[in-house]
């Protein structure tokens, strides 16, 4: 709902009106309509991505590095980009590896 609520923000809607009524459009379409329909709400919302693809080719990139930092990593070091890694790599490890997420030896049954 926060992706919701900032994308509507932009436009001028406050979150305190687009949160209740995305969550209730939400809970209609996965209570009332059938699994089809559901799938079928989800693939138009999600056609939208279709659009980076556009916007990468009307940005003119240098195809050969775009290419070659498919393969190659380059992170500078610099502040900014070690925050960002550390971030992105914490963020992604946090889930499945917190001590929480798995049982310890005197809590198993």
């Amino acid at each position: 709902m926060a992706g919701i609520a900032a994308g509507l923000e932009i436009g001028g809607v406050s979150r305190y009106l687009s949160v209740p009524l995305a969550a209730a459009a939400v809970t209609a379409l996965v209570l009332a309509g059938s699994f089809h329909r559901v799938e079928i709400v989800l693939l138009v919302l999600s056609s939208v991505f279709v659009t980076y693809i556009a916007s990468g080719i009307l940005a003119h990139p240098r195809w050969g590095q775009a290419a070659r930092g498919l393969v190659v990593p380059d992170l500078p070091l610099r502040r900014h980009a070690i925050l960002v890694a550390t971030a992105t790599l914490g963020t992604t490890l946090a889930l499945g590896g917190s001590p929480s997420s798995s049982p310890t030896p005197s809590t198993r049954s």
